[in-house]
Order: C-alpha cells, then structure tokens, then sequence
C-alpha cells in the first residue's frame, strides 16, 4: 500500500482501515472475503485512488468490497469476484471519471450488486465472464452521464438479474461477448436516457420472458451485428420506449413461440433489417413499432412460418 505524504489512516468502527488522502494504491494479493452490513474490504476517500485486485473477492450479506469516495478511481479486478445478497456490492465508486477493469470472472446472485459507479463519465471494461442470477441482481450498475460499458466477456443473465444498467444521457454499452437472458424480469442491457448506443457485436439470446437490451429515452441507437434468438411470450430482443430511435440489424435473426426481436414504441422510429430474419409461430414477430412516422427498411430475406408477423406497425 502506498500513498501521499498527505493521506491518513485510520480504522472504523468495525476495526476496518480507512485510507483517507489523494493519490493512493492499495495492492490486494490475497483473497478478500466481506461479510455483513457496514463491512468494506477496502475503503478510500480521495481523488486519483488505485486498487489492483489480484486475489479473489468475496462479498455477502450487505457489505462491500471496494468503496472509493472520490474522482478519477481506478480498480484492475483481475482475480474475480463473488456477490450475493440484498446490499451486498463488489466494487462501489462515488465519483467522476472512474475505470473500471473486470478480467477475472464475476458470479452476482440473491439481489447482489457487481460493480456500482455513481458519477459521469465512467468507465467499466467486464473482459471475463460475467453471470447474474436473480431478482434485483446487478453485474454493473452506473447512475451518471456519458458512461462506457464494455463487455467483451460473455454474460449470462438469469431470473430476474440485470447485465448493465445505466441511469444517465449519453451512455454507450459495446456488448462483443455473447449475451444469454432467460427468465421473466431478466435484461441483458438496460439504458434509461437519451442518447443511448448499444453496440450487440456478440450473439444474444433471450428466452423465458426476458429483454436483451430494453432502452428508455429518445434517439436511442441499437447495431445489432452479432445477429439474435428470441423465443418465449414476453421474450424481447431490442426494446426502446422514445421517440427517434434507430435499430439497424445487420446479424440473422430468429423469432419463435410468441417473442418478438424489435419492439419500439414511440414516433419517427426506424429500424433497418439487413440481416435474414425468421418468425416462427403464433404471436412471434419480427419488428413491431408503436408510434407514427415510422420506416422499416427490410433488405434481408424474411421467412414467416406458423402464424408469425414481419412487421406489424400500429401508428
């Protein structure tokens, strides 16, 4: 551990350090286990802090891993991490311009809480695998504008869990892994501002109810190249709830048993099909759009089998 000749220490009332000043590094080599409410492995309060995690870290039972208070943090995660329960979070940064880097792999369960970064302009790069399971389970949650998220780890996201949430205008998910949703209340990708971008270059399936990306705000984009499998009633691939929202997929798609690939509801939406689509059963569709002034440009082969609908509009 290293730090400024300004930085103080002292312990909490749970006995635990508390490293107070700019410019510190804590090296964590060693395993981390955290249990309990108001319990934190490593806290910092200054701008400019370094925490490398090269040991695995496990958090339950409401406590928190790592918690900066301050800007430009930096956390390097290279040795995974395990988060369960209500309140529990892994990684949680209070502060603008922090980065984020997840290389091992991250299991979140039971309402826990992956990464947290409340300020603008963060950056999280999930470059392992990344599993949630569970209601009200979070892998990376960011409450700020202009936020990056890279996934370029595969992401399973199972009953009820959350992949990525971000709260704010301007933010930007790179999704290259693949990206699996199953389970009613379950989204791979969730945006709520405007100007959202979400880049799908890895494949996303999504069954049992669940959304794969589901964006709230106006002049959304979605490039969607990894192509997708939506199958199950509730099933969403894309959803966008604005106006202005554009959705390009260029991937094949494959739509089946009542889901519905591309659903966006509100006006002057256009969604750009270039890739082969498929729509298989009763209820299944391909694009749907709810709203006026819409176009939907289908230059990919379309296959409609058992009932499914291409394109149904209701303007």
């Amino acid at each position: 551990m290293s730090a400024d000749g300004a930085t103080k220490w002292q312990y909490n009332h749970n006995g635990e350090l508390v490293i107070t000043g700019d410019n510190t590094t804590v090296n964590n080599t060693g395993k981390t286990i955290v249990d309990g409410k108001g319990a934190t492995g490593t806290e910092i309060a200054g701008n400019n802090a370094v925490v490398n995690q090269d040991g695995e870290l496990d958090v339950s039972g409401g406590g928190h891993g790592i918690d900066i208070t301050g800007d430009s943090a930096t956390v390097d995660n290279k040795g995974g991490m395990t988060v369960t329960d209500p309140d529990s979070i892994g990684i949680q940064i209070d502060g603008d311009k922090a980065v984020v880097n997840k290389d091992g792999d991250s299991a979140i369960s039971n309402g826990g809480t992956g990464t947290q970064v409340n300020g603008d302009e963060a950056t999280v790069n999930n470059n392992g695998s990344t599993t949630v399971d569970g209601k009200d389970s979070t892998g990376t949650e960011i409450n700020g504008d202009k936020a990056i998220v890279n996934n370029d780890g595969d992401s399973t996201i199972l009953d009820g869990g959350t992949g990525t949430r971000i709260t704010g205008d301007d933010a930007t998910a790179n999704n290259s892994g693949n990206t699996t949703v199953d389970g009613q209340g379950s989204t791979g990708t969730e945006i709520a501002g405007n100007n959202a971008v979400v880049n799908q270059d890895g494949t996303l399936d999504v069954s049992g109810g669940g959304h794969g990306i589901d964006i709230t705000g106006d002049s959304a984009t979605v490039d969607n190249k990894g192509g997708m499998t939506v199958t199950d009633p509730d099933s969403i691939g894309i959803q966008i709830d604005g106006d202005k929202a554009v959705v390009n997929n260029d991937g094949d798609n494959a739509i089946s048993n009542g889901g519905t690939g591309t659903q966006v509801n509100g006006d002057e939406a256009t969604v750009n099909n270039n890739g082969s689509t498929t729509v298989d059963g009763k209820d299944s569709t391909g694009t749907e759009i709810n709203g006026d002034k819409a176009i939907v440009n289908n230059d990919g082969d379309s296959t409609i089998l058992d009932g499914g609908h291409r394109n149904p509009h209701y303007g």
